[in-house]
């Protein structure tokens, strides 16, 4: 069974019964036996089921699944927000956004969904009977928030975590998000990801545009670990260091982080203790990772782009201590594999990593070139000689 920790922005996404991948514009939503679904038209005629859901001519940027398994929330290239009814798949509300959404999340009890932009703001829309979603403004950021992510801290004290393009994470409370609760500060870069321990709900891990995944107490804004992926353990670190684009908690005790770079040739896995502390066990090598996900059993799932082009899906049996076995004959995967490989779009990154680098202006040299530049000239104008010699 799959179990939602975390949509990455690479559009996979499960919930506890369902499945559902975008390839491009088009959106593919898949199910088991034992799904809430198997009594409705799409478990009538087998024990599984893997099919496209939608197309549309814009690119799904980000997808997420409501905690209540009820709703699917899509967003798109063209800045239009969908909602989708799991009980009889169809879209029950759907608005244009003022911006393209960088992430989606949906409230504890889902009845508001919480889309932040490439502007810094985060709206919440309110899922309503009436098929309508009411926009309200919840929080701002000066900057490009590139993730989010709410944190319990006890049964009625919620967090909203966000992070962005200058290199912070902001802890808010929620829903009142004016009351910012602390920061968590040591990225030297943006920072890419955000990702909950469902096994330590104190423990908030976040990966960067610097190279490194920090783990963090956040509720006192301390960070516990800071684990660097450049030149994997090299002695020399890679410049610019690569970017963390996919992290990934396994829901067991003890977790697995699995963490993935923008260079996309492998996946790295480490384990998480109560402290905080994160040590590697092992590596996945598989070239073109776009998303990974875990399910219920702790295996761990990953959608990429396959020597021929076309979106694939990986399965790995991950062990407590972190060892990985591909999965290598299963009916559920074989099906949607079969339907991954019919579909004409080729799966691709949404997110310009590089783009969101900040560039360094070294205009101190420029200007001690140019006053060197400068004396000489002066020089040669007050000695006419030294020009001559110059000459010849």
């Amino acid at each position: 069974m799959l179990k939602l920790c975390k949509t990455p922005l690479e559009r996979i996404g499960s919930s506890s019964t369902v499945l559902s991948i975008a390839v491009g514009s088009t959106l593919y939503f898949g199910c088991k036996e034992n799904s809430a679904l198997k009594n409705n038209e799409i478990g009538q005629h087998s024990h599984f089921s893997f099919d496209r859901l939608s197309s549309f001519s814009s690119p799904v940027v980000t997808l997420q699944f409501s905690g209540c398994g009820q709703y699917l929330a899509t967003s798109y290239e063209d800045k239009t927000l969908r909602v989708w009814s799991l009980l009889d798949l169809n879209e029950i509300a759907n608005c244009s956004l003022p911006k393209r959404a960088t992430s989606l999340l949906f409230s504890k009890d889902s009845k508001y969904l919480l889309a932040a932009d490439k502007t810094g703001d985060i709206k919440r829309y309110e899922v309503c009977q009436s098929m309508k979603l009411d926009e309200s403004m919840l929080l701002g950021h000066s900057s490009f928030v590139l993730d989010t992510s709410l944190l319990q801290h006890t049964d009625s004290n919620v967090f909203i975590a966000t992070c962005d393009r200058d290199e912070k994470i902001r802890i808010s409370n929620y829903p009142n998000s004016y009351n910012i609760h602390t920061y968590c500060l040591g990225h030297k870069d943006f920072v890419s990801r955000l990702c909950t321990c469902p096994a330590y709900p104190h423990l908030l891990l976040s990966g960067s545009g610097d190279g490194t995944v920090c783990v963090w107490d956040w509720y006192n804004g301390s960070m516990e670990c800071s684990l660097s992926l450049s030149s994997r353990g090299g002695a020399e670190e890679e410049d610019p260091p690569p970017v963390i684009t996919e992290l990934a908690c396994s829901p067991g005790t003890p977790p697995i982080v699995a963490m993935t770079t923008d260079s996309k040739d492998s996946v790295t896995l480490a384990g998480l203790k109560e402290t905080g502390q994160l040590g590697l066990t092992g590596r996945i090598e598989c070239e073109n990772v776009l998303a990974s996900q875990f399910d219920l059993e702790g295996n761990l799932w990953l959608l990429r782009v396959n020597p021929a082009g076309k979106a694939e899906v990986l399965v790995y049996n991950i062990s407590e201590k972190g060892k990985a076995d591909l999965v290598s004959s299963d009916s559920f995967l074989d099906c949607i594999n079969k339907v991954l490989e019919s579909c004409d779009e080729s799966p691709s990154s949404i997110v310009d990593w590089p783009s969101l680098r900040k560039r360094d202006f070294d205009n101190i040299s420029a200007y001690y070139a140019k006053k060197e530049e400068r004396i000489k000239n002066k020089k040669i104008k007050l000695d006419p000689s030294e020009d001559e010699s110059v000459k010849t």
